[in-house]
């Protein structure tokens, strides 16, 4: 991911050492859990025996709260947002990684009444701010970091959920976690991430996929659902429904106790 996002070259002597150091402790370990089965096959690739090796995907814990503690009036007040808006969200860690320089172009293609919500800190953020006032771009608005009562509260007054990743084949194996509380959420997805993660959106038939930075995909896409609301509602529950059969915490901390009663 370092090298994915350009931040260090990968004749660096640094990844060079963190990488013998990470195939040293792989080899000497009697179990290994991926959080993916492209992480998996990277290790086997690199010699590690694919005997010891497990995967186990990141999920969401189904007791945490998912009822809302204010009104939708006092969301619109708190953040300063209002109904009958159709609002995108990108929610989470603002980084090199995510590319959301494709909402900055993507933004002034949008329908009337369309906002991009972008909530988080991160890298990225006083650089995407900037840009939004030097081209005095109306319809993307900042939240800083929510904690998680306070995203379901917002939840209210958002329509779908924006998951996006730098086009690089580094990303196509990973499995970014927001994707399961969006399904916890039960709002739709708008995917911008290839790879192993889309295949799981896609069996749950929860999401809407457009090319990672192609910004004029994700604004033809928003403007194509924006009046799509029964859609938007049944790929929503498609997605609750899905998580709370295959990606549950209890049935993943399940999968996990067998793997490790097998080592003891």
């Amino acid at each position: 991911s370092i090298v994915a996002v350009g931040a260090m070259s990968e004749k660096s002597l640094v990844i060079k050492i963190l990488k013998k150091i990470s195939l040293f402790l792989y080899k000497k370990s009697d179990l290994i859990i991926c959080v993916t089965k492209s992480f998996k096959k990277d290790l086997i690739t690199r010699g590690v025996n694919d005997n010891k090796i497990k995967v186990i995907e990141n999920g969401f814990d189904l007791t945490k709260n998912l009822k809302p503690s204010i009104s939708i009036r006092e969301v619109e007040k708190k953040y300063k947002i209002k109904q009958n808006t159709f609002y995108v969200s990108f929610i989470g860690t603002i980084g090199m990684a995510h590319g959301l320089e494709i909402v900055l172009k993507a933004a002034p293609k949008l329908n009337d009444n369309i906002v991009f919500l972008i909530i988080g800190e991160g890298a990225e953020k006083t650089f995407l701010k900037n840009e939004v006032k030097k081209h005095k771009i109306n319809n993307i608005k900042f939240i800083d970091n929510l904690n998680w009562q306070e995203i379901v509260d917002i939840n209210q007054l958002i329509n779908i959920h924006l998951v996006h990743l730098k086009r690089d084949d580094e990303f196509k194996k990973v499995i970014p976690s927001k994707i399961f509380e969006s399904m916890a959420l039960k709002k739709p997805i708008i995917m911008g991430v290839d790879g192993e993660s889309r295949n799981i959106i896609n069996n749950a038939e929860c999401a809407f996929n457009v090319e990672p930075e192609n910004f004029n995909d994700l604004a033809n896409t928003i403007n194509k659902l924006q009046k799509n609301n029964e859609i938007l509602e049944n790929m929503g529950k498609n997605g609750y429904k899905f998580l709370e059969k295959n990606f549950s915490r209890k049935i993943l901390s399940n999968k996990m106790m067998e793997y490790l009663n097998l080592k003891i």
